[in-house]
């Protein structure tokens, strides 16, 4: 048996730990690092950074990416790059969570929605005044992988590893639900069909393995234990897309009432994407982004909070931050408002290389680029990882568009309206997503963030069992086609997406 003393907030634990896991997956399973937004190993966010007090281990080639010479002398080591040794003690820091909650009105709450994301978990308690009290926590099991597979693969390794994702999402949902009493039935929990399937302790087997199937379509009222509250859980409509998306339609057809045809594009560690032809016929499609677009994973990334740019815009100084930053981290919107810029300046080509811009404005601001490094701030720069992870977005976001766009005979030019919603839908700028071509030129006129649908169709249902009833109806209208199935497709038409402009 292998142990190690960990010290966390000043106290030391004896744990014992798997030589056959990593460092960071054994804190995690030992209750450290639960809802740190970690890159699962990529080697590039710095959060499972341990400082050695006894037998540091050989220095990782992701270590010297990371740290300084100093830093590797005292001691620091990244936990997702190491394996458990013999006689080691390390401390392990605390982390930064962007959670909040607090009352908007001291009216009673009627209802409550919640988004449970890969990321972040999300809600809302609607109070009789028409005031929502708005709360946020990332997501538990975010030491398990950023994204859904990674997570099922882990749920699927060991016995008792699905219980402890599942146990983690049920604590916060209960957490959630203990801050303020609503009425039976008045809650709804939407979420991907990962998400959903862990909540209520479903059979992931289907949503795991190819050929994937639905092993739970949702529309249906759920409680967590016998006795407990219940809750409305929206249709899931294929393997990949869920509940969020279900709900977040809803809320669409119900509050804009948008013309056909039109587009809603939910941006997350997965792309959701809808193409509504006609009130009675709607495609549905899923693409596996990655968690970039939401900060995670890239190299001073983070989910939005006080402090992190969620975009940059020209001053006196050249190129800053809109509002308040610390100097190092930055949101999914913010990577995106960055690149963008630097595009525009022709400072960053199309295939995502830097280059020396035309004009004087952009030679000065390429002056900032050294060894392959845009630096800003104190302590950001951007490197070439990094905008390779975005431009890999990009490209699976295209691909995913086209193909919808083939399947339903129509062009993305004669879309009527685009809606984007998820973790691009609140922060950021319809040009710069223009620019860096996730859209065809001229888009961002007739484009609409409109920031979580997911939680305000959740908050929707919730409070009107009427729209439980159109949400299960319209199961019968969607169309569902699987892009993962078609990989001649995918092999064939990737490289002409990898480039910030829009492939015709």
């Amino acid at each position: 048996m292998l142990t190690a003393q960990v010290i966390y907030q000043h106290k030391s634990r004896t744990i014992i730990v798997d030589p056959s896991r990593t460092l960071a997956q054994n804190l995690f399973m030992q209750g450290f690092l639960r809802g740190v937004p970690l890159c699962a190993g990529i080697g590039t966010c710095g959060r499972c950074a341990v400082l050695f007090h006894d037998n540091p281990p050989k220095t990782s080639s992701k270590d010297h990416e990371y740290f300084s010479l100093q830093e590797l002398n005292q001691g620091l080591r990244l936990g997702c790059s190491h394996y458990p040794g013999p006689g080691q003690s390390y401390e392990v820091s605390e982390s930064e969570a962007p959670a909040g909650f607090s009352w908007a009105s001291r009216d009673n709450p009627v209802c409550l929605g919640i988004d449970i994301g890969t990321t972040s978990i999300k809600w809302g308690f609607k109070h009789s005044s028409g005031l929502e009290s708005p709360g946020e926590i990332i997501n538990p099991q975010m030491g398990a992988g950023p994204e859904i597979i990674s997570r099922m693969s882990f749920a699927r390794e060991k016995p008792g590893n699905f219980d402890l994702l599942r146990n983690l999402l049920v604590q916060e949902l209960e957490s959630i639900l203990d801050l303020g009493q609503v009425k039976d039935d008045s809650i709804c929990v939407a979420g991907n069909p990962a998400m959903i399937h862990f909540l209520l302790g479903r059979d992931i087997s289907g949503l795991s393995v190819s050929p994937y199937s639905l092993d739970y379509t949702g529309g249906t009222s759920e409680s967590l234990r016998s006795g407990a509250a219940r809750f409305f859980i929206p249709c899931l409509w294929s393997p990949f897309v869920g509940a969020d998306i279900s709900s977040g339609l809803g809320w669409i057809l119900e509050k804009i009432r948008p013309s056909y045809p039109f587009l809603l594009a939910d941006f997350g560690t997965n792309g959701e994407l809808v193409l509504a032809i006609s009130p009675d016929r709607y495609i549905v499609t899923s693409v596996a982004l990655g968690p970039a677009l939401e900060g995670i994973g890239l190299k001073f990334g983070s989910p939005y909070r006080e402090g992190v740019a969620s975009s940059f815009v020209f001053s006196d100084q050249g190129l800053v931050a809109k509002d308040s930053w610390r100097g190092d981290r930055v949101s999914g919107s913010g990577y995106i408002s960055l690149l963008a810029h630097l595009v525009r300046l022709k400072i960053v080509s199309a295939s995502g290389h830097f280059t020396q811009g035309p004009s004087p404005i952009s030679r000065r601001i390429s002056s900032r680029i050294m060894d392959g490094r845009f630096s800003l701030g104190k302590n950001f720069y951007l490197d070439g990882r990094d905008i390779e992870e975005i431009l890999k977005a990009k490209a699976a976001f295209t691909l995913g568009l086209s193909f919808l766009c083939t399947q339903g005979e129509i062009l993305p030019d004669n879309l009527q309206a685009i809606y984007i919603a998820g973790a691009l839908g609140q922060h950021s700028n319809l040009s710069d997503l223009e620019t860096l071509g996730f859209f065809p030129p001229g888009s961002s006129l007739k484009s609409h963030l409109v920031g979580n649908t997911s939680l305000k169709g959740a908050i929707l249902l919730a409070c009107d069992k009427d729209k439980r009833e159109e949400n299960i109806s319209l199961a019968r209208y969607i169309e569902p086609v699987n892009l993962g199935a078609r990989q001649e497709y995918i092999s064939g038409q990737f490289a002409k997406h990898m480039a910030f402009e829009y492939p015709y």
